[in-house]
């Protein structure tokens, strides 16, 4: 085993003395935001993607590792040749090798490629993956396969195969290669649950799910501290659909961490009912599913509406998109929401957990306020919205952004 974070004999370990690089890539909240914008839509990753990436021969004598097969054989020294999971630059190298391949794809003159369409396949490597997950989204099947084949056979070029694809529509899946695609998603009458960034996707009704652990609290004897913050930890939900439910964790986290206790210790009566109708509530939502398209074929016109609102407790941000198609028939689907705990005031020294001292209501309805216009300036960016079409509501206010 390497590892890069062990100290040697002079103290500092290898990563000690590494970079650690920028980030390249979006962030998980925006690619799962574009990946919800079409009907067609797949998934695929990068096959062993950090073996695919030599590193430089002057720099392989910091990857020397010892080796032996038997026990009683002599020890061998070897060199690793490729990237190295656990080294801190590790992440930034093989997503800027991505990011190489996008500027050479669309740098590059070509008789038989558009300068458009270069631009889209750079674009879809840019701004579709994270990390070695492709996530993509198309209006039409015939554009899907078209940007699929250009991605992948440009990412061959670069020694990085994509592999598992995973679609919602039968007649791209059967376009490729079947040694390309997960076998059981071919069937899709079958149960064809796959995990995209952390985000259990449904590809037979096209739905997302979050699934939550709750059989393991029946066999917690107490509720402590530590199990409230161990458990509040496993729930992700990074574009807020299960919000109503997860702000109550995070201000019962609050409202635990000023009672003082140790990890192991059992939380207070109120605490522990708190947690426990939070958690009967995620139990029920078990089954929860919500659309993964946004409808955007035929629309003739569209807008993203914002609501936010405080509490002396929380406050939260919520993004929904409008969609009007020809017909005039309209529709509204969710697209994400954020909820943060209420500050508590500077400088206070708080004795009773009945008695936190929060920010007032109108900062807090001021801060909600500035979540929700940052959420809309982001969401609008990827969905593509104008400016005159961002609406913003509060709970006693109503204003445009201009």
């Amino acid at each position: 085993m390497f590892n890069a974070s062990a100290p040697t004999v002079n103290g500092p370990s290898l990563n000690n003395i590494l970079m650690v690089g920028p980030k390249v890539q979006l962030d998980l909240f925006d690619i799962l935001i574009k990946f919800r914008l079409f009907k067609v839509a797949f998934s695929a990753d990068i096959a062993k993607m950090y073996r695919q990436i030599l590193v430089h021969p002057e720099d392989r004598k910091l990857q020397r590792i010892l080796w032996r097969d038997e026990v009683n054989k002599n020890v061998q020294e070897f060199e690793l040749n490729t990237l190295t999971y656990g080294t801190a630059p590790a992440s930034f190298i093989a997503t800027e090798c991505l990011s190489k391949l996008a500027e050479i794809v669309e740098s590059e003159p070509s008789s038989d490629i558009s300068i458009e369409f270069r631009k889209r396949i750079a674009d879809a490597i840019r701004e579709h993956f994270y990390m070695d997950d492709f996530l993509y989204s198309a209006p039409t099947v015939e554009a899907a396969i078209k940007i699929q084949e250009a991605v992948h056979s440009t990412l061959l070029k670069g020694q990085f195969p994509l592999r598992k694809y995973v679609s919602n529509n039968l007649d791209f899946l059967k376009n490729l290669d079947p040694s390309l695609t997960e076998k059981k998603v071919l069937d899709l009458t079958a149960e064809t649950l796959t995990q995209v960034l952390g985000i259990i996707w449904d590809p037979n009704d096209d739905s997302f799910q979050i699934k939550v652990d709750i059989d393991q609290l029946d066999a917690a004897p107490l509720i402590t501290k530590r199990i409230v913050l161990a458990f509040s930890a496993k729930i992700f939900d990074p574009l807020g659909f299960l919000s109503p439910v997860v702000i109550r964790f995070k201000v019962l986290l609050q409202r635990i961490w000023q009672e003082k206790i140790d990890w192991d210790d059992p939380v207070s009566i109120e605490s522990k009912t708190i947690f426990e109708e939070g958690a009967n509530d995620l139990r029920k939502l078990s089954n929860f599913k919500i659309q993964r398209p946004y409808s955007m074929l035929d629309i003739q016109d569209r807008e993203i509406i914002g609501f936010c609102d405080a509490s002396n407790a929380a406050y939260c941000a919520v993004v929904y998109l409008k969609t009007v198609g020809a017909n005039g028939q309209s529709d509204t689907y969710l697209v994400c929401s954020k909820t943060k705990v209420a500050p508590l005031s500077k400088g206070k020294v708080i004795e009773n957990a009945n008695d936190l001292e929060k920010l007032n209501i109108h900062r807090l309805e001021l801060t909600a306020a500035l979540l929700l216009a940052q959420l809309m300036v982001r969401v609008s960016e990827h969905v593509k919205i104008s400016r005159n079409a961002r609406i913003l509501r509060l709970t006693s206010c109503f204003m445009l952004i201009s």
